[in-house]
């Protein structure tokens, strides 16, 4: 042990083929094995860890080992693994998974005896993802008292079993080591056999342990869910028209040959076939609504995948409009637009027309730019006024739909005449999520957004509103360790406009990172999110709730500090009292760090010329940073505070400090942690107000 602290320290990195690992320990906590390899047998192995200690790789085989969790609880990170008369011992549970990639397969394993206190789960997050066709698998799985054991979904809420099924025992037959090891999934046998279980399992080496499925269809796939969308096959097909064609595969590929047969319950659907590779799914659903249907490929042992095809009734023509649309004139700091469909009496048909909003410089509306717009099929048709809006006029697009249509031609209309400053009853700034124009946009423009970096919008009932942005890769990158290649650009335009205080930490990022890091990590993407307000104004208060993937407290990937000049390292800042023209101001400064495993390290800083300094000595190492976390950020004339919660558990934030006012208005978030599902961060609200008189 190099330090009483728990951080990342990799025992052991794998990648290759053909790996035997026997008799051996692997001793360590956060991230002690990566197992990377091709394929990999391990008989009675040992290993310990905290947090993502186990990886997974193409296909891996444990036998009699036992994974043991020396804290007590944490969460494994294993996918692609099958565990064969394995023991988990836990004092206070284990979870499977971050996310629900590439599950495991348990085969007559033990785990701890279920307390209130003791749980044991496949996954450490509390969303679901939805219409999965993976699952994680069992087989005769028992306590350590002897006793029959199910593992529920997650942690909290009322205990749900979807993400996993007990195989039958002819299923069951294809995890041994023979068949699962003597070739990679999808290539010639070569017969490697380092269980030396040939013998034993002669009649069970060309049995199907795994199965994938990919639809192919002229309409988009659902990928609803943000970084909790599973790796699902769910086509959507529409009544009356083209259907989606299905195709599985089998592993191992020799098995290539095996029948497969197709089913469903359902009879919103007809399948073209019940036997062969591939199915041709058409819909016969009559009603006015959406459905998604199960449908079934087995192989002749009995394993099966799935996919869910969301049928759509036959479409019908768009709604026209039985009265035109029409901007309101301003009330109570909202602006509506008036409009009717014509739905034709029929009292099934809902509306869900898009509606987007912009503002223009004048009533032609030459160079709109959009300030809000409809999400979730439930139209925008009010839109409440900021002072960005002062002086512009309004103007508003929609596009005529209903549940069972596609959008119509888009018809605009236009206020008829600019906002007046007495329209905009308040200063303060609380934008909804579900309607934010998340598209980067850098221009620093007073009373505006300013965008740099990737953010996505997301749904989730435990959201503000049920909906957040969630800080991504840009389109086309990487999403590895550490945010991945292809992410360096976004450092420069962060830094134009209040994407930071500089651009990342320094050397004290390193000691934490781990061996096992990629030997030359791109630096993380790089997003921020500011709102301008030259001012001048006097105090302020800025309100954050905040979603971390890291559950645990750690928020980041890996360690990281609040240096400003090292483009690769993880951190945040919540900007207060800041000018995004000259990137100065404050801002309450968080960052993983090796002193702690579960906490961040939070300190008042000082911006100047877009490089920070801390405000003074106090830091303040908690546990906060857990979903949801609200952050409050208040100036009271030369007093700088900040205050933290969670929904979690007890664990809170309290720092202050003195400051020399300013008289800037600006406000905003940046994050330059990295990305990939399970490490990223998802804002909800970030509502600015101003309570306090104007500062020059």
């Amino acid at each position: 042990m190099r330090s009483p602290v728990i951080t990342q320290a990799v025992a052991i990195q794998m990648a290759g083929d053909r790996h035997i690992y026997s008799h051996v320990a692997f001793l360590s906590r956060l991230d002690t094995t990566f197992i990377r390899t091709t394929r990999a047998y391990f008989t009675n192995v040992f290993i310990e860890g905290t947090d993502d200690f186990l990886g997974g790789g193409t296909v891996g085989v444990f036998n009699d080992s036992q994974i043991y969790f020396p804290t007590g609880r944490g969460v494994m990170s294993a996918s692609n693994l099958t565990f064969i008369h394995t023991s988990f011992k836990a004092a206070r549970g284990v979870e499977f998974f971050k996310g629900f990639g590439n599950p495991d397969t348990l085969i007559e394993c033990t785990m701890p005896v279920l307390t209130p206190t003791t749980h044991v789960t496949w996954m450490a997050w509390d969303v679901l993802p939805v219409h999965q066709n993976l699952f994680a698998l069992t087989y005769r799985v028992k306590d350590e008292n002897g006793k029959p054991i199910r593992i529920k979904d997650m942690i909290k809420g009322t205990p749900t079993y979807t993400l996993s099924r007990e195989l039958t025992p002819e299923e069951a037959k294809a995890f041994n080591p023979w068949n699962l090891l003597r070739a990679t999934p999808n290539g010639v046998a070569d017969d490697w056999d380092p269980a030396n279980a040939r013998a034993k399992y002669e009649a069970d080496g060309n049995d199907v342990f795994r199965m994938a499925m990919i639809s192919r269809t002229s309409a988009p796939a659902d990928t609803s869910g943000g970084p909790f969308a599973s790796r699902s096959s769910s086509p959507t097909i529409r009544t009356g028209g083209e259907g989606a064609t299905l195709t599985a595969s089998v592993s191992p590929a020799r098995a290539k040959d095996t029948k497969i047969t197709w089913s469903t319950d359902s009879k919103l659907v007809t399948l073209s076939t019940t036997s062969g590779n591939s199915v041709t799914v058409t819909g016969n659903n009559a009603t006015s609504r959406a459905e998604y249907v199960q449908v079934k490929a087995t192989a002749e042992n009995g394993f099966y995948v799935q996919a869910f095809v969301n049928v759509e009734p036959k479409f019908i023509d768009p709604p026209t409009f039985a009265k035109q649309p029409v901007v309101a004139a301003p009330l109570a700091g909202k602006v509506s637009v008036r409009y009717l469909l014509s739905l034709g009496g029929r009292a099934d048909l809902t509306d869900q027309s898009q509606i987007t909003w912009s503002q223009c410089d004048d009533a032609s509306c030459s160079s709109p730019r959009k300030v809000a717009v409809s999400r979730g099929d439930a139209p925008l048709k009010a839109y409440t006024l900021t002072p960005g809006d002062v002086g512009k006029y309004l103007e508003v697009s929609i596009r005529p739909k209903h549940n069972i249509s596609d959008p119509g031609p888009e018809t605009t209309a236009i206020s008829t005449k600019p906002i007046a400053k007495a329209e905009v009853p308040s200063p303060n700034v609380d934008p909804n999520f579900r309607n934010f124009v998340e598209a980067t946009d850098p221009a620093i423009v007073n009373g505006e957004w300013a965008i740099t970096g990737t953010f996505t919008s997301v749904s989730g009932d435990s959201l503000v509103n049920g909906y957040g942005l969630r800080v991504s890769n840009p389109p086309g990158a990487g999403g590895g360790f550490g945010g991945g290649a292809g992410a360096g650009g976004a450092g420069a335009a962060a830094r134009a406009a209040g994407g930071g205080a500089g651009v990342g930490a320094g050397a004290a990022a390193r000691p934490g990172a781990g061996a096992g890091a990629a030997p030359a990590r791109a630096p993380n993407p790089h997003a921020s999110l500011v709102y301008v307000n030259d001012g001048p104004v006097g105090d302020m208060t800025v309100k954050v709730v905040m979603t971390p993937e890291k559950t645990a407290g750690q928020g980041f990937g890996i360690a990281g500090s609040p240096a400003d000049d090292d483009p690769r390292a993880q951190r945040a800042d919540i900007y207060i009292k800041y000018d995004a023209r000259t990137r100065t101001g404050y801002a309450l400064r968080f960052w993983r760090t090796i002193q702690s495993a579960e906490k961040c390290m939070f300190q008042l800083y000082k911006i100047d010329n877009g490089v920070g300094a801390p405000v003074n000595d106090q830091q303040e190492l908690t546990g906060v940073f857990k979903p949801n976390t609200t952050i409050t950020l208040s100036v009271e004339g030369d007093r700088f505070t900040a205050r933290g919660s969670n929904t979690t558990d007890g664990e809170t934030l309290s720092l202050e400090g003195a400051i020399a006012p300013n008289p800037y208005g600006g406000a905003g978030v940046y994050w330059s942690g990295s990305v990939p599902v399970g490490n990223s961060n998802v804002y909800s609200k970030l509502e600015i107000s101003y309570p306090g008189k104007a500062r020059r």
